[in-house]
């Protein structure tokens, strides 16, 4: 139990001092006669028991007494805690086995004019103690295998550059003295002309099996690492070449315009002779919701499609900006998902949109061979553990509501049990004087 008013219980020591003086100097019981003989027999009753009458404290009294001590520890504001009828959780320990002691802090690779690939590996001991094993890079088969002996002294990172096998695929692996694998990634080599590519934002199932369904696109899980990167209802990150669908914020150089519903997109006027809207069947494309972008700054960007002055889909123009640094970006108002076109039933010219805006925003030659990490097999994968939280519901509970209509009550009972035992009960004095000699 704790008080958010402790100050309060100060307030007990004038209620001790009250308490203790009904004690020492108790009232005396009254007595009414009515002739000298009743005295004198009342007086022996008195004498015999005096010394007992005199210690008894009345009913009425202590309920006074016990009243004030309930309002005074309400006033401090008690709240009982719920971990007083239970043991309190603790996390659940760790064993230290649980932590990995090596880790990749970062695996790359680019493929060589002879097809062969140059890794950069650098690994981590998080431990206390050295590491001493070895680092292996070998093909998806293991018929070409390379290793290289590891000392990694405690909290310390090892660096280093290997020529891989060539091999479309390679297991990195770090092995222990007793043998067993302590960290392992497995890399893909993309072939020259495939186009690394991040996803962002609510990519439906049309998006995802067209991404598959395109051989020269290689899949990575961060735009850090994407040539170009496809965003639907979110930004891109910057620096990087991106195809925005439905973005929460118009393009540079437009503003918010109206929204259309149930559109169909071969009244819209088209730029057919850019790359991007190249063979692209807009008449088939239907939309159920457009938004559209008014002008604010027709010099900045090029209007790829649109209707009644209205844009639907823009690009950026480097060239008209030859020193612009910045990257190709592609803006589609719409998004492509399966409720709000017809892809599923008409694929082929979001397909066609897809594919040229991609090929725009980094043409196939600018590619190099690069090795993607990809994940590694399950019974290879390093875990690391947390340990789980045991949680129990605890409640806190404050007491003063219910020790104030204690207080109400002992004051009642006291004030009639008091009343009953003097002549407050007959409209009298309910502290009556001592009785005098």
């Amino acid at each position: 139990m704790i008080f958010t008013s402790p100050f309060w219980l100060f307030a007990l020591l004038p209620v001790t001092a009250v308490a203790g003086l009904a004690f020492v100097l108790p009232v005396r019981r009254e007595m009414i006669v009515g002739s000298l003989a009743l005295w004198r027999r009342a007086a022996d009753s008195l004498a015999t028991n005096g010394s007992k009458s005199t210690r008894q404290v009345p009913p009425g009294w202590l309920l006074l007494l016990s009243g004030a001590v309930l309002a005074v520890l309400a006033t401090a504001g008690p709240v009982l805690n719920g971990n007083l009828f239970g043991k309190e959780q603790s996390p659940a320990k760790s064993s230290p086995a649980e932590t990995p002691q090596i880790t990749f802090d970062a695996l790359a690779g680019e493929t060589r004019p002879d097809g062969r690939a140059e890794l950069f590996v650098r690994l981590r001991n998080h431990r206390e103690q050295s590491f001493i094993g070895s680092l292996t890079i070998s093909s998806s088969d293991e018929t070409e295998k390379q290793a290289v002996s590891l000392t990694i002294p405690p909290r310390e990172t090892f660096r280093t550059v290997r020529i891989a096998p060539d091999a479309p695929t390679l297991n990195v692996r770090v092995i222990n003295n007793a043998g067993k694998i302590v960290a392992a990634e497995e890399l893909r080599k993309t072939q020259p002309g495939l186009t690394r590519l991040a996803v962002m934002g609510d990519v439906g199932g049309v998006l995802q099996r067209y991404i598959q369904s395109d051989a020269r696109l290689a899949l990575v899980p961060s735009a850090e690492k994407a040539d170009v990167v496809l965003a639907q209802g979110t930004l891109p990150p910057k620096g990087v070449p991106a195809l925005l669908l439905a973005p929460p914020t118009p393009p540079p150089g437009r503003r918010e315009g109206e929204h259309q519903f149930a559109v169909t997109l071969g009244k819209s006027d088209v730029a057919a002779d850019d790359p991007v809207m190249k063979d692209v069947n807009v008449a088939a494309m239907a939309i159920r919701r457009v938004p559209l972008w008014r002008p604010e700054d027709a010099t900045i960007g090029k209007v790829l499609l649109h209707t009644d002055g209205q844009a639907i889909i823009v690009r950026s123009a480097p060239e008209k900006h030859r020193e612009q640094s910045e990257p190709r970006r592609v803006y589609v108002s719409f998004a492509i998902t399966r409720d709000n076109t017809n892809m599923e039933e008409i694929p082929g010219p979001f397909v066609t949109l897809l594919a040229n805006a991609i090929r725009w925003l980094h043409p196939a030659d600018d590619v190099r061979g690069q090795f993607v990490r990809q994940e590694a097999p399950t019974s290879e994968k390093t875990r690391l553990k947390v340990p789980r939280l045991k949680t129990r519901l605890a409640a806190s509970v404050e007491l003063a509501p219910w020790l104030i209509v204690a207080a109400m009550l002992c004051w009642i009972l006291g004030w009639w049990r008091y009343g009953r035992v003097t002549s407050f009960s007959r409209g009298g004095n309910p502290f009556p004087p001592r009785p005098t000699e």
